[in-house]
């Protein structure tokens, strides 16, 4: 892959900022966020840091330290059973991992490559763990919630130390009556394996099964 297409697919995916910029800007807004100009960052992002401090959320803590049970009815977990095990053979294939999780971003269902579920069940629990913005500050699930949308977060973009090196992306589920968030559905992957990549094609993936899932629920 060359170097300077991959950086180029990089800072159309992220905005005009490259990943350097990125972290060096974190670092100064972890420093002073009432005085660093986030005006060059993608503002889903800079809304999202925002949020983060104004939250305290401290970078450096461990992810997902508060565990609580997931509200998810059992119609979207049957509904979306067969979704997730399609997505898990994709994630198998590729070290990614699949998520669901509920209204607030407690997680449902953890499940993908099994090395990367080992890693992950290491450091923070992979059944109950809260991914809310107020919590861990900037991350895909999260941020979808605030945003209302589907979100894509590039590793430096994470307000949380721990997920600095994932990309992830997240996608809501919505009630098909009241048009409220029921669910978010997301993947995440090693950011080294899918820097040279179309971020948009993994967003077309998962918005075709988030579809599937508001489908069969309407239905």
């Amino acid at each position: 892959m060359n170097p300077k297409m991959t950086n180029k697919r990089h800072e159309v995916a992220a905005g005009s900022l490259t990943k350097s910029a990125i972290i060096t800007l974190r670092e100064k807004f972890l420093c002073d966020p009432l005085h660093t100009d986030l005006s060059t960052l993608r503002p889903v992002i800079a809304r999202s840091w925002q949020r983060s401090a104004l939250c305290q959320v401290s970078p450096a803590q461990k992810t997902m330290e508060l565990v609580a049970k997931p509200h998810l009815d059992d119609r979207i977990l049957q509904t979306a059973r067969p979704i997730l095990d399609e997505l898990e053979r994709l994630c198998v294939e590729s070290q990614g991992i699949v998520t669901l999780t509920d209204s607030m971003g407690t997680i449902a269902d953890f499940r993908g490559d099994p090395m990367m579920v080992k890693r992950a069940e290491k450091s923070f629990p992979i059944l109950g763990g809260c991914m809310s913005e107020d919590q861990i500050g900037t991350n895909s699930e999260g941020t979808a919630i605030e945003e209302g949308g589907a979100v894509q977060v590039w590793g430096a973009e994470h307000f949380n130390d721990a997920l600095q090196d994932m990309y992830c992306t997240s996608v809501p589920i919505r009630d098909p009556l009241r048009r409220s968030i029921r669910g978010v559905l997301s993947l995440a992957f090693p950011e080294r394996l899918v820097i040279g990549m179309d971020p948009r094609s993994i967003l077309l993936i998962l918005q075709g099964a988030a579809s599937q899932i508001n489908s069969a629920l309407a239905a």
